[in-house]
């Protein structure tokens, strides 16, 4: 390499590098130096590496702090911000969370705008999953599962009579279908069809359809084999419909809504298909020959949002149960079931061996529980419905052959008063009450709903309530034991729901539910009683001495009244709360016994 000469004055420059021995920069070095240089240059060099090792020795140190605050930093951030990093596994988890909660069956009711409609199909999961960051699409749209659950909404019906214009919407919700069913590729679907409509043109005498809807309809027919839960919201045109019924071989649960929205026998092939909803029952005629009722275990029959012919025709009914002789589940909801027209002789009863859940929120119900034989019956649910006596709930629960098997009990407290209507009465009377749970040795839940608003009668009906469940029961004919002993009501109970108007805490009859629960501890498995004076106050003494025969003392874990009344209560356990003078000393001591010292394992207010 040539040496670099100074430009000023043309000699080598002396810092310049170069590899030629023999320049004269090395010929000419000098030898007129001390001796001692040598020692200070080895001095020298000895110093500097002290100084670059101690330098040195500084950095690694800097570089542990550094790592340590970085390290409580990214504890802080994720604490902060957590969803950086969670592993796509969960995120998958939470993803399908949002995906898996019920269809909703058309926008909602704010969604009246067009920037309201696009919010509301904007905010729809998956899509605002897939939405967020390149991350979180990348995660969506790896998983078909996300996919599955396809929701379409018949706009036409929903905004044909404002400014809206749904005509763009249609197209776009068309095209978020298909790229849907392309995402979730070969993986079984849950879909809700909201149906598709037409108008009626006065001049072709036919009805006209939209180029989306019928694409979109050509899309839905062609994945509905894949479907395992589907729900028909609207009405399918007849002339599009396949004329031979279709494979569903992985369907298992339908929902029906239209007035005509498939043709007969259109679910025939379905050997998976357990559950079944009809709304808009009052048309059952339509579908009767369309699903194969003799494989359904779980029905739901409604009347819909409907002001006409909005009851359950008696005879359509029962024919309908005699097609579904596996049934477990039954769902009854209308405003009434009307008796067959001009008919005088017995009707025959329905036997449904099988039935362990009956859901009857009706008014007329007994027409039904007149005719119904139901020996496996475990829950019976009329609601917050009006019957209208409880004598007559009471004979039907016996004829049906549920009164051993019933172990949860749903009923209005109008039906625990007789002429609970009549505004003359005001008074219950325990015995009438205790005659209906005198027929339910093995009830273990109760819940009671108020109805109406007149509170002097729901309190009256309360406590009747309370007093037909407290041992010993009402000393009558009707509760009197076959050895001539006071009856036991209901000793199995382990829950009481009394979803009744109690409007203060000074109205809730916390005596008598003391005197409920008291009187229900102490029964062992080997017949002996305990009186409460015999056994200490506190729970943990209660829960000891309930081994002490054999097996545990029959308890009432759970009473729950209104929810509105929890703050109220809680406040007044302060020791120097003034609102707690509004108690009389024994509600007082009650109350404190409740909370405290009965054994409860919830009481929930």
């Amino acid at each position: 390499m040539a040496p670099i000469l100074c430009r000023q004055c043309g000699s080598l420059d002396a810092g310049s590098y170069t590899s030629d021995l023999g320049s004269h920069l090395y010929r000419n070095q000098t030898l007129n130096f001390s001796p001692t240089e040598l020692g200070s240059a080895e001095a020298l060099l000895e110093e500097l590496r002290a100084r670059i090792s101690a330098i040195q020795e500084a950095i690694d140190k800097l570089n542990t702090t550094k790592l340590i605050v970085v390290h409580h930093l990214n504890n802080q951030l994720n604490l902060v911000a957590p969803i950086h990093r969670l592993p796509d596994e969960v995120f998958l988890i939470i993803f399908q969370n949002a995906v898996e909660s019920s269809f909703v069956a058309e926008p909602p009711s704010t969604a009246r705008t067009r920037r309201a409609l696009i919010e509301a199909f904007r905010t729809s999961a998956p899509w605002s999953c897939a939405a967020v960051c390149t991350h979180w699409r990348a995660i969506s749209l790896s998983c078909p599962q996300l996919w599955s659950k396809v929701t379409h909404w018949n706009l036409r019906d929903l905004y044909s009579s404002s400014k809206l214009q749904p005509h763009c919407f249609m197209a776009f919700q068309t095209q978020r279908l298909i790229s849907q069913l392309t995402r979730a590729r070969n993986t079984p679907l849950s879909m809700c069809y909201g149906g598709t409509s037409g108008l009626w043109n006065q001049h072709t005498r036919r009805t006209e359809y939209h180029p989306s809807d019928l694409q979109t309809l050509r899309e839905v027919l062609a994945v509905l084999p894949r479907c395992k839960a589907l729900e028909l919201r609207g009405d399918i045109p007849r002339e599009y419909l396949p004329e031979t019924p279709m494979d569903f071989h992985l369907l298992e649960s339908v929902l029906i809504e239209g007035v005509d929205p498939v043709t007969e026998g259109f679910f025939l092939k379905a050997p998976e298909l357990r559950s079944l909803v009809i709304i808009r029952f009052h048309r059952i005629d339509h579908i009767s020959g369309t699903v194969p009722w003799a494989q359904i275990t779980s029905l739901e029959l409604r009347t819909g949002n409907v002001n006409v012919n909005a009851d359950i025709q008696l005879d359509k009914l029962l024919r309908t149960l005699s097609l579904v002789p596996h049934l477990v589940s039954l769902t009854l909801e209308s405003a009434y079931i009307s008796a067959i027209p001009g008919h005088t002789n017995p009707i025959a009863p329905v036997i449904l061996s099988q039935l362990r859940y009956l859901r009857a929120h009706t008014t007329n119900s007994r027409q039904l529980f007149k005719v119904l034989r139901a020996p496996k019956l475990r829950s019976l649910d009329t609601g917050d419905s009006f019957p209208r006596d409880n004598d007559e709930l009471t004979s039907c629960v016996r004829e049906a052959g549920s009164t051993s098997s019933i172990t949860s009990l749903t009923i209005a407290i109008s039906l625990l008063t007789p002429g609970y209507m009549d505004p003359e009465i005001t008074v219950a009377k325990p015995d009438a009450v205790g005659a209906l749970f005198l027929l339910l040795p093995f009830l273990q839940i109760l819940r009671v709903h108020g109805v109406g608003s007149d509170f002097s009668k729901q309190h009256a009906s309360s406590i009747a309530l309370l007093e037909s469940l407290t041992w010993p029961a009402p000393d009558t004919e009707v509760v009197q034991g076959s050895e001539g002993k006071t009856a036991r009501v209901c000793p199995a109970l382990a829950e009481l729901h009394c979803f009744t108007d109690w409007r203060t805490v000074e109205d809730i009859p916390w005596e008598l539910l003391r005197n409920l629960v008291e009187s229900r501890i102490g029964l062992t498995g080997s017949g002996q009683e305990e009186t409460v004076d015999e056994l200490n106050s506190t729970t943990e003494d209660l829960n000891r001495r309930s081994w002490t025969h054999g097996s545990p003392l029959r308890l009432l874990a759970v009473a729950n009244l209104p929810r509105d009344t929890a703050d109220e209560v809680k406040e007044r356990m302060g020791e120097d709360d003034p609102v707690l003078e509004h108690l009389n000393p024994t509600a007082m001591d009650a109350l404190l016994w409740l909370f405290r010292s009965s054994g409860l394992v919830e009481l929930r207010i």
